[in-house]
């Protein structure tokens, strides 16, 4: 609720003398296929890239050809025959970040706690699936099981390091 009131100015975080690392937790915030950014890629005879482009449409949807990606070495997703993923070249910086060994993907990644048909996802979810704003806030709270009190995923996060001894901040 907006009162008026200054904000009060958070105090910088205790140094520590561990090495600094940060999470940069990157929201986007529209409608995306997440598949257009991380995609399966044939390079290693990936059997997962002709169905990823398939179900896009082909050639004439919106899937992303061999020619429109950055192949980064995914062996450690442990797909069997596919050990090697594609960024999309538009996000060139996100493959860079990836091969310097400084960030991950986190792939296939939801709230739903078990697997659902189209004909059981009202009685075996706890959310609407459909909508669009509902989707968004799930994206951010990450607790598909509600166990969590209060902050979203980076705010339990921060709580479990700062738990362990490490100086944490959270900045928007």
């Amino acid at each position: 609720k907006k009162t008026g009131a200054e904000r009060q100015v958070t105090p910088p975080p205790t140094k520590s003398s561990e090495p600094y690392k940060a999470i940069v937790y990157i929201y986007l915030g529209g409608g995306i296929d997440s598949f257009n950014i991380l995609t399966p890629h044939n390079e290693s005879g990936c059997y997962l890239y002709d169905e990823y482009f398939q179900a896009r449409g082909g050639s004439t949807g919106v899937g992303l050809s061999i020619d429109d990606l950055e192949a980064i070495d995914g062996s450690s997703a442990g797909i069997d025959g596919c050990s090697t993923f594609g960024v999309n070249h538009l996000l060139k910086s996100y493959q860079e970040i990836y091969n310097e060994g400084k960030g991950i993907f986190l792939a296939n990644m939801g709230h739903l706690h078990k697997p659902v048909t189209k004909s059981n996802w009202m009685t075996e979810t706890r959310t609407d699936l459909f909508s669009h704003h509902t989707m968004k806030k799930e994206a951010q709270f990450v607790d598909a099981f509600r166990e969590g009190a209060g902050p979203g995923v980076l705010g339990r996060m921060c709580d479990v390091l700062e738990g362990k001894g490490h100086a944490v901040s959270a900045t928007s």
